[in-house]
């Protein structure tokens, strides 16, 4: 009897200390209805945090020197990085300084596949310290796009670019194994100028990392940033020209689902274009407010069908984002404008409605401040997750960083998170 008592203590004791050091069991791929997911979704813009099955991961604001991760059930955030003693530091030159972080808070987050975080950082070249430097060129920074194993810790440099005039580290995607991305690829053995490359769309896949060029692009377009993937069929936005562009892989073949023909150009930018269902979902600058300073904060929600080229409007509400999950799509109302400034206040409108703009329900997010704004959102499990920042003055290009908020959907409460005490 006294040995039987012995085992059970130990186990008790065993179950204790492995609650205690690490997280939650991860959640169950059998979701329940009405959850937040982005299994079936597919975007491009600048996120500063993504989402995984059981993390929304980002690489500031949540109180870590690093890149950390939130964890879904509890809201506890935990640091990506493994390396003991690191300090999170950004590199000058990987040859004197070989064990920097590759994760440090300015990393830019791609997306999460299986254990693994995709995502770029920078470090300069060797001979930085031996040339003078303008602030204005950046042409000594070499881009790494890189995947670290969350759970592991291993870390895998997958693709180098160094800044010129005309090469630039551009967005990454995934669809089905593979990634897509942008670059300029020599056209000769000796390349010396920029017309000895052509922008072409390349692919890897996952695991292998074997560049495959899979075409270049007609000379003068305005350098697309890959979307989607649909069967042989390629999507790509331009940020500067708010046009959306559908190519066919096979053929070459290619089309303006948007060019401004129907008077919407597409506003891209931070918040992100989505697709899901044969249908692209956009932004774009109210007409009520181009030329403003409210230009980029009162937005109007479309989506543009991939088949038949058809954009519809999708709500009259204007918005200041968006964010499409794999069953509904969710957004911020913008306040209304007086003549000299916004009518903010602590208490915001986010809306939940279909993919076809019906069943729309209305939840309000109590903020701490008037003057915080939503940078960037994600959602996961039951929540939206929010960068925010303090708003300086009327604009959002007035605004210095801050932390994460996290917004229940189902009790409406709001955490926040990595926000320093005043």
């Amino acid at each position: 009897m006294k040995r039987v008592t012995v085992s059970i203590l130990l186990a008790i004791i065993s179950v204790l200390l492995l609650c205690s050091c690490s997280d939650p069991t991860p959640i169950s791929a059998e979701l329940p209805e009405g959850i937040i997911t982005t299994k079936n979704v597919q975007y491009n813009g600048w996120r500063s945090i993504i989402a995984g099955e059981q993390y929304v991961f980002s690489a500031d604001g949540l109180g870590i020197q690093g890149t950390g991760k939130i964890n879904t059930v509890t809201n506890r955030v935990t640091e990506v990085c493994l390396k003991p003693n690191c300090d999170h530091r950004p590199v000058h030159d990987p040859k004197i300084e070989p064990d920097y972080c590759r994760m440090s808070s300015y990393c830019d987050l791609y997306f999460v596949s299986g254990q693994e975080i995709f995502y770029s950082y920078h470090v300069f070249d060797t001979d930085y310290d031996k040339v003078d430097h303008d602030e204005s060129n950046n042409t000594d920074v070499i881009h790494i796009f890189a995947s670290y194993n969350f759970t592991t810790g291993e870390s895998r440099d997958i693709l180098k670019i160094k800044t010129t005039d005309f090469e630039q580290m551009y967005k990454f995607i995934h669809h089905d194994g593979y990634i897509y991305y942008n670059r300029n690829v020599a056209k000769v053995e000796r390349p010396e100028s920029k017309e000895d490359y052509s922008l072409s769309l390349c692919r890897m896949k996952i695991g292998e990392y074997r560049e495959e060029v899979l075409f270049a692009f007609e000379s003068g377009v305005d350098f697309p940033d890959p979307l989607a993937v649909r069967g042989n069929k390629v999507y790509f936005t331009s940020i500067t020209g708010g046009k959306i562009l559908e190519i066919d892989v096979e053929s070459k073949k290619s089309r303006y689902l948007l060019d401004g023909s129907n008077g919407v150009l597409g506003f891209f930018d931070s918040n992100g274009v989505f697709y899901i269902d044969n249908h692209i979902y956009f932004t774009a600058i109210s007409p009520n407010y181009i030329g403003t300073d409210f230009e980029r904060s009162h937005l109007e929600l479309y989506r543009v069908n991939c088949t038949t080229g058809e954009t519809e409007k999708l709500t009259e509400d204007l918005v200041r984002w968006i964010f499409v999950a794999d069953k509904k799509i969710y957004y911020e109302m913008a306040p209304e404008v007086s003549s000299s400034e916004e009518a903010f206040g602590s208490v915001r409108t986010v809306k939940e409605m279909d993919h076809d703009g019906k069943n729309v329900r209305s939840f309000e997010m109590s903020l701490s401040s008037p003057d915080l704004l939503v940078d960037d959102v994600v959602g996961a499990g039951d929540c939206l997750y929010f960068r925010m920042k303090y708003r300086i003055g009327y604009s959002n290009e007035s605004a210095v960083d801050g932390f994460k908020i996290v917004f229940n959907l189902k009790d409406g409460t709001v955490t926040e998170i990595g926000k320093e005490e005043s």
